[in-house]
């Protein structure tokens, strides 16, 4: 549940910025 909503406000943010959360999430989740 939580993921999805997750990637709902992760998909209207601007290209750069939703990159960099997407590298801080794959960090969270591989460290």
């Amino acid at each position: 549940m939580e993921k999805e909503i997750d990637e709902l406000k992760i998909r209207e943010l601007p290209g750069d910025l939703k990159k960099d959360v997407l590298d801080y999430i794959e960090f969270l989740l591989f460290f």
